[in-house]
């Protein structure tokens, strides 16, 4: 008997444990817009900081926030925390962004060696994609994220550089375009001669679907 109750003493101790450390974790979030100028991740010696992340993070949430919506209009939230092959979607949605944005980097970095410049018609059809973009979620988010305008524009300059060059490279390698996507197979073998590193503890405590969507 006596064994039993030190036993269940134990678990109680350390379902206290943990649910002081999730806590404590929770508590740790940084506050986005006071937090800008950190690394979040270094792609082949470049420093990309949280404000880089800014359209990545307006994007992404915004996406699953959408298919939150379809799930449950009234409570979008439930949709964030479903666990789905082996991770949650707030997890799933948040390695991504980050995912994105090295692919984007490692081939913009790639254009520029190559001098890769967009034409006039595509700068113009750019131009009317970054309006939209600030019309549907860049106003609104923009004092929350602590970024302008013209952080998302610049991101999303870099974006279509980065995927006029993979259709360049794609072409020139006889493979498909999807193949240098993110979770393209060419894409993979080409990282391989990149380098990055996340900085998992700045990272960790950016509290992802719940920045510029109300959870």
């Amino acid at each position: 008997m006596k064994i039993r109750f030190t036993s269940i003493v134990l678990i109680i101790v350390t379902i206290i444990g943990v649910l002081g450390m999730i806590s404590g974790h929770r508590m740790n979030y940084i506050t986005y817009h006071k937090s800008l100028d950190r690394v979040a991740v270094t792609v082949d010696g470049e420093q990309l900081t949280l404000r880089d992340a800014a359209f990545y993070i307006t994007y992404q949430e915004n996406l699953v926030e959408g298919q939150a919506f379809i799930y449950n209009p009234q409570n979008t939230g439930r949709y964030w925390n479903i666990h789905r092959s082996g991770r949650f979607v707030r997890t799933e949605a948040k390695q991504a962004a980050m995912d994105q944005m090295v692919h984007d980097e490692v081939f913009f970095r790639l254009s520029q060696q190559e001098g890769i410049e967009l034409t006039e018609q595509e700068e113009s059809y750019l131009a009317n994609e970054q309006q939209d973009f600030w019309d549907d979620y860049g106003e609104k988010n923009s004092d929350v994220l602590g970024v302008g305008r013209d952080i998302f524009d610049e991101s999303m300059y870099k974006i279509a550089v980065a995927q006029k060059y993979q259709a360049l490279m794609a072409a020139a390698e006889e493979r498909e375009f999807e193949e240098y996507s993110v979770s393209g197979e060419a894409y993979e073998e080409l990282l391989l001669e990149h380098s990055y590193e996340i900085n998992e503890d700045l990272w960790g405590r950016v509290h992802f679907g719940s920045i510029t969507v109300p959870h």
